[in-house]
Formats: structure tokens, C-alpha cells, sequence
């Protein structure tokens, strides 16, 4: 069968996202991205600068069998100009969910959420990569639509919840089979994620701060893409701690790789986190995990949940990890493995076969 793999915000992990599946499904896989740039103009206006090369293809080698949407555009837009025939079928994969946070004071936030909410209206199916992130978006939707004029959305929500499906992201665990040999050095904690407020870097450097004070003996690898407007806490990070930091980044690939299986530590401090790729690898080479204990990490973490960190706990039970780590690595004895569940090998082969049932 076709499928059109249409993402309009082609970047960071939405790309390896699209690349990984288009590379390894069974299926006939056509590609349309844009740029990852202003996702909020791209949310609203993406479909318009999609249809030109979607409508080309089209021509050339008919319709697909099923549109495979990401949900950073509004796909109900993006069907009304393309219209395709009856028999393609539409499914939106939400890596993010804007209802999951909406900002009814703010009209450009309540515009997001309205697109969101008509693309899934447009949609046969929903899929989510969490259960938590799921239920998190019906409950903003939910939340959203109280506070609304008109009783439009509220009438939607239980034939939407019925079109959802809980579809796991897709990571090439292949580079983190095997764990890099120990130097003998301090043991690495390693951050690799954005450094941007949704993922709360203050409480990483503060917690990097008191490790000092201490005298606690570890090393720094810093990693993550720096947003768009810098990242003040990596620079203050790097200023205060250069004796510290074994490395800093952003990394190309093959470095990112050798670094994440070189790590003793990964740590999250994320205040909105939907799945999780960067602790997925980390995880999967072996590293010890200090994340907290709610958005979609315990769902993640599975049998290890309990291991999770309680709110306003993140420097001690960072502290704790490093004080005792052969301790730590006992308490995740199998927690490596059990990210092969989210490896190419598994998801793209679900996918495939649930594109495969779209009615």
C-alpha cells in the first residue's frame, strides 16, 4: 500500500520520527516535510504550503492509501484543499498535544487548540505515543472546551476518544547495544535535552551546584539542542563547572551516540514530556535514570516506576544515584532490555500493520 508520511515540522526528534519509519516499513513510503521553523504559524498555515507538492505527487502517482499526518499542522485544513478521494484514509499522530497545556488568556494558544482539535476531527485515527499523553490531551481538551461559548467540542469528545490508539515512537536502539568500556574516571551524568524552560535546566544547574559544594566527584556531558533564543543555563553551567563538563554540545550523531554509551547518569528535570526518545537511548546503553515520577516516565519506566524521583527531589536522588551507583545499576537490572519494546524492529512493524487495518 501508499502512504503519504506528511510532517510539517521536520526536525529534532519529529524527523528521526519520519526517517525512521519511512526507512524501514514494509509499505510504499512518500515523504512531504517543511522545515522545522515557528511551529505556531506552522500549525496554522502548514497545510497551505504542503498542498502544492502533495497535489504534484498525486498526479504523478495517485492518491496514497492513507495519509499518516503528524500534528503539527491542521489537517482538516490540508484535506479541504487537497480533497482527496473517499477511499484514503487520514490518521494524525500527535507527538505533542497543545490542548495538554492550553492558555485560554492567550488567542494564539486557543488558536492552536482549535487546529489540533479539527485535525483530529478530520482523522479515522488518533494516535498518541503514551497512554499518559492520551489522557492528559482528552483532559486539557475537556478542560479547553469548558471555558468555550458553544458546546461544539464538548458533543466531539467521546466519538474522538473512540478513533485514539496508543502508538509508541520509533527509536533506532541499534547505536546503544553496547556500552562504551568504563576509563576509570568519575562517573558521567549526562543531560540530553533541549535546553529550554519545558524542560526545566534551572533545577539541573542547581542541583549541579550543590553536587559541588558537596565535594561529590562525577562528570558532566552536556548535550541537547539550545533553542532558538540560547540557553542561558548552559552558558552559566559552562562558565561556573568547565573542570566538570567532559563535554558539551550540540553533537553530530556518531559523537552523541559514543557519548550516551560512555554515561553512568541520565537525568531529566522535564516539566512537559510526552514520551521521551533522549532517556529511551540512554536507558537502552545501560544508564542509570533520575527522572521523575509522573508525565509519561513511569508509563516508560514500567516495572522500574517505582524508581522514579518524587516532585522538588531531583539533587537528592541525583546524589544518592552517584553515592551508590553499583547500588543503582542493581535496582535497573533489566531496564536496558526493556526499551527494545520501542526499537524500530517492534514499532515500525505495528505500524505497519495497523496502517494496514484503517477503516
Amino acid at each position: 500500500m501508499l502512504i503519504d508520511l506528511v510532517n510539517p515540522w521536520h526536525r529534532g526528534s519529529h524527523r528521526s520520527w519520519a526517517e525512521g519509519y519511512a526507512e524501514r516499513s514494509r509499505h510504499a513510503i512518500r515523504l512531504v516535510a517543511l522545515e522545522g521553523e515557528a511551529w505556531r504559524w506552522r500549525l496554522q498555515s502548514g497545510a497551505v504550503a504542503l498542498v502544492e507538492p502533495m497535489a504534484a505527487a498525486w498526479r504523478a502517482d495517485g492518491a496514497p492509501d492513507v495519509l499518516l499526518v503528524s500534528g503539527m499542522v491542521d489537517t482538516s485544513v490540508l484535506l479541504g484543499l487537497l480533497r482527496p478521494p473517499e477511499r484514503t484514509k487520514v490518521v494524525v499522530y500527535q507527538h505533542e498535544s497543545q490542548v495538554a497545556r492550553p492558555r485560554p488568556d492567550q488567542p494564539e494558544a486557543r488558536d492552536a487548540v482549535l487546529a489540533q482539535w479539527r485535525g483530529w476531527l478530520a482523522a479515522d485515527e488518533i494516535w498518541f505515543a503514551t497512554e499518559w499523553h492520551r489522557a492528559v490531551a482528552f483532559r486539557g481538551l475537556l478542560a479547553f472546551a469548558e471555558s468555550q461559548p458553544g458546546p461544539e467540542i464538548t458533543r466531539t469528545l467521546r466519538a474522538l476518544a473512540d478513533r485514539t490508539a496508543v502508538v509508541p515512537v520509533g527509536v533506532d536502539l541499534e547505536p546503544f547495544s553496547e556500552p562504551a568500556v568504563p576509563d576509570g574516571g568519575p562517573p558521567i551524568v549526562l543531560w540530553n535535552h533541549r535546553w529550554e524552560p519545558d524542560k526545566d535546566p534551572a533545577a539541573f544547574v542547581s542541583a549541579v551546584d550543590r553536587l559541588v559544594r558537596d565535594g561529590v566527584g562525577f562528570r558532566l556531558v552536556l548535550a541537547g539542542d539550545h533553542g532558538d533564543s540560547g540557553a542561558p543555563e548552559y552558558d552559566d553551567l559552562l562558565r561556573r563547572h568547565t573542570d566538570r563538563v567532559e563535554a558539551a554540545g550540540p553533537f553530530d550523531p556518531p559523537t552523541y551516540n559514543e557519548l550516551v554509551r560512555r554515561a553512568d547518569v541520565v537525568v531529566s528535570t522535564a516539566v512537559h514530556e510526552f514520551f521521551g526518545v533522549a532517556m529511551v537511548e540512554a536507558m537502552a546503553a545501560g544508564a542509570v535514570p533520575v527522572l521523575p515520577d509522573r508525565l509519561a516516565y513511569p508509563e516508560i519506566l514500567g516495572e522500574w516506576a517505582e524508581l522514579a524521583y518524587a516532585d522538588r527531589t531531583f539533587g537528592s536522588a541525583l546524589a544518592a544515584a552517584l553515592d551508590d551507583l553499583d547500588a543503582a545499576r542493581r535496582r535497573t537490572s533489566g531496564l536496558a532490555e526493556s526499551m527494545q519494546r520501542f526499537d524500530w524492529s517492534v514499532v515500525a512493524a505495528d505500524m505497519d500493520a495497523r496502517l494496514a487495518g484503517v477503516r
